[in-house]
């Protein structure tokens, strides 16, 4: 602990190491409490016992061997935790008292032995029950009760089953006849419902053999009565329509057949008035002959026109001959074209008759097809009764097979069965003496640092009454803490003050020291005004000087102590609990600005404070070149909106520092974000224990982005020197009155 009157966890180890007499008492006295428990309890054996619970059913398990289906035999954690409700019922536990006849060991029964006065005693005021009214039964279920544990083996369908008794055989006996019990009564379960299944088929199927006999004689009763008589594939009715169709269909065939003939031929006649072409009337004997004497005529006619002129007689004799037979040939055609006219009047009357036919053989096959859906309704309940009674008849007989307690598969079969143990459960020696001898030493050091802490509270109590009684006394008990544990006196200027340069010159000198580049820049006051100037560093105008700047105090040792003084102060600052929120602004400074900030920042981080960097120097954002830090988005996109918190967040590789950068530069988010500044920070500083905000050179709107804080750190060139007594008025009017200066000196060089 740090503070004006306070003491450390050294001093508190210290008394503690004073009391060493408490803590070996209570070690004591933990030793001779295991050696009571050792020689007032009893040896108990523990033995166990595990069953798996999985579905043991097969296909040929089942009531219809033909089904494809089967029970649900999916094993969850619900059927787990009510099988272990099985194992832990009273029903089993009567049965295997009875089996192994625990009622008649001392151990199960504890009116065997009298009761003792503790136990009496117990019993009058309520703690413990009266075991005179229960019987022998009920005390040894009481017993087994107590010593048995039913457990679920962890990603596992395992029952786990222990017991604990004064013997290990009677410790075995009980978890294995307990697992032994649970899976019987597993395949009686099935048993009785084998038998109730048994006793309700043998009904069933005696009514199913009434339903599928009078099923089948309504079938046949009402086939008779409709003449509903089949033949292989179809009815009667269906056959007489099939066969009367296809009669019309050669009926019409026939009649358009022989009008087609009869219509040719006639058109062959008006037009060309020769039936050469028509093959009905060419295959007619008759046609045949007379095309015989018609061809002889017409070769007797050229014969005799080339003889005779046309006009003689034997000329003539031969024409006639020939017109003659064509007038016979005609008349035979036409004869032909009148017979096939009446077959096509024969095959169209058939025709008709036909279909007369075919309509009332569909009257009558209508109601036909009414009687065969009446039925086929008929057919389909006599097939569901017998079908019903097959699958009854065979469930019927699985189940006789069945009757025997050993076919039954039961959802439960033993994996483990428990031994006798060698060794004893509880208590175990060596393990009750350690632990009663570690409970009794962690008292002993419990009761010491109660009793520590409660010494260093009177004496702090004391010393903060002493200024009461003796001025000086107050003054030489009050001391400083600079944030490493050291105490400083009280003529070091008070950082709730602005100091002056005066006071500051003749309380602190300067120590000779070697001639070092820290020694150069040892803290000096600055001439012509009243700001203390508490570091000196050289300038770097690029930002390859400002990173090698970075690297050299960080890294070497000489350098290390430019920023000294600077970081002693800033912890001295924050350790004090009153400063927690530090800006850091520039007047005419440059780049060498943005190391110190980021070497300080580093230093307070390391010192166990959790800290956060804010660089609001937009225009110059060198800090997260010099921290190597990857592309993000900052303070400003926060503002407008297009990040939130925690992607402006970022940490540093080097450390435990955490930084949130700038952002894109836009004059209106960085002026919305002067107006948030103050309770943004304030809100910071409820988080974490220094805020370092970077502000770049100064300007009135650094000054906004400044509000909030606690103190300043000002990096000013010796030409802007004359102004930091006005700045630190002006910081001083807003609230900041911890107001540092370092100076920036370009005549000074970095040492390579």
């Amino acid at each position: 602990m740090t503070g004006d009157l306070s003491f450390t966890i050294i001093d508190v180890l210290r008394g503690m190491g004073r009391r060493k007499l408490l803590i070996m008492s209570c070690t004591a006295l933990g030793l001779m409490a295991g050696m009571g428990v050792l020689s007032v309890f009893k040896p108990s054996y523990q033995a166990e016992s595990q069953v798996l619970v999985q579905n043991l059913a097969t296909p040929y398990d089942q009531p219809n061997v033909n089904q494809t289906t089967q029970r649900d035999g999916t094993i969850d954690e619900r059927v787990i935790k009510s099988q272990m409700a099985v194992v832990e019922s009273s029903d089993l536990s009567l049965r295997v008292i009875g089996r192994l006849g625990l009622v008649d060991l001392p151990e199960f029964d504890s009116l065997q032995k009298p009761l003792g006065s503790i136990s009496k005693l117990l019993i009058a005021t309520g703690f413990s029950d009266d075991p005179r009214p229960m019987t022998a039964e009920q005390r040894a279920l009481g017993r087994i009760a107590s010593k048995l544990t039913v457990y679920a083996v962890p990603e596992s369908n395992v029952i786990a089953i222990k017991y604990v008794a004064q013997d290990g055989k009677v410790a075995a006996d009980v978890a294995n006849a307990l697992a032994e019990t649970y899976v019987t009564s597993t395949r009686e379960s099935d048993a009785g419902s084998n038998s109730r299944a048994r006793d309700w088929l043998s009904e069933q199927i005696e009514e199913l053999r009434a339903r599928v006999a009078s099923s089948d004689a309504a079938v046949e009763k009402f086939r008779a009565e409709k003449g509903l008589f089949r033949s292989r594939e179809t009815t009667i009715g269906s056959q007489e329509i099939s066969e009367l169709n296809t009669q019309i269909t050669l009926a019409d065939a026939a009649h358009s057949e022989a009008q087609a003939k009869a219509d040719e031929i006639r058109n062959l006649l008006a037009t060309k008035g020769s039936v050469d072409a028509s093959a009905e009337v060419l295959n007619s004997p008759t046609i045949q002959r007379l095309r015989e004497l018609q061809a002889t005529a017409a070769r007797k006619l050229s014969e005799v026109s080339a003889t005779y002129l046309p006009s003689h007689p034997k000329m003539k004799a031969a024409q006639q001959d020939v017109g003659d037979i064509s007038k016979q040939v005609r008349r035979e055609a036409l004869k032909i074209v009148d017979g096939l006219q009446g077959q096509a009047k024969v095959s169209a009357a058939r025709a008709d008759s036909l279909r007369a036919s075919l309509e009332v053989l569909k009257g009558r096959e209508t109601i036909s097809l009414q009687d065969e859906v009446r039925l086929k309704e008929l057919e389909r309940e006599a097939k569901a009764n017998r079908d019903q009674l097959e699958l009854m008849l065979a469930r019927f007989a699985d189940s006789n097979t069945r009757q025997n307690l050993d076919m039954q598969p039961g959802i439960a079969r033993v994996i483990q069965y428990a031994s006798a143990p060698a060794n004893p459960y509880f208590p175990k020696f060596g393990p009750t003496l350690l632990l009663t001898t570690m409970i009794g030493m962690g008292l002993g050091l419990g009761l010491a640092f109660l009793f520590e802490i409660m010494r260093q509270a009177a004496r702090l109590n004391a010393m903060s009454l002493a200024p009461a009684i003796d001025p000086q006394a107050g003054r030489r008990h009050r001391l400083h803490s600079d944030g490493t544990g050291r105490a400083i006196p009280d003529f070091v200027v008070s950082p709730t003050q602005t100091p002056s340069a005066k006071p500051a010159m003749a309380a602190v000198k300067p120590r000779k020291q070697k001639s070092t580049p820290a020694a150069a820049f040892a803290p000096t006051p600055a001439t012509g005004n009243s700001t203390f100037i508490i570091a000196s560093i050289p300038s770097a105008r690029s930002a390859a000087e400002a990173s090698l700047l970075l690297s050299m105090v960080e890294l070497d040792r000489t350098h290390s102590a430019l920023l000294t003084p600077l970081a002693e102060r800033t912890i001295a600052l924050v350790g004090q609990g009153g400063t927690k929120a530090i800006a850091v602004a520039g007047m005419g400074a440059g780049q060498e600005m943005a190391a110190a900030t980021v070497a300080l920042s580093r230093k307070l981080s390391s010192g166990g404070l959790k800290t956060i960097l804010l660089d609001l120097d937009c225009r110059h954002a060198i800090i997260p070149e010099l921290m190597r830090l990857p592309p993000a988005q900052g303070f400003t996109d926060l503002v407008a909106g297009r990040a939130d918190f925690s992607a402006i967040m970022q940490r540093d590789a080097n450390s435990q520092l955490q930084v949130i950068r700038c952002g894109k530069h836009q004059p209106d988010s960085v002026t919305i974000l002067a107006q948030r500044m103050e309770n943004i920070t304030r809100t910071l500083v409820g988080i974490y224990d220094a805020v370092i905000i970077h502000v770049g050179e100064a300007s009135p709107q650094s000054l906004l982005l400044m509000k909030g804080c606690d103190a300043a750190v000002i990096f000013a060139t010796a030409e802007r020197m004359p102004a930091l007594t006005p700045a630190a008025q002006t910081l001083a009017a807003q609230g900041i009155a911890n107001v540092l200066a370092v100076r920036v000196d370009s005549a000074l060089k970095l040492a390579a």
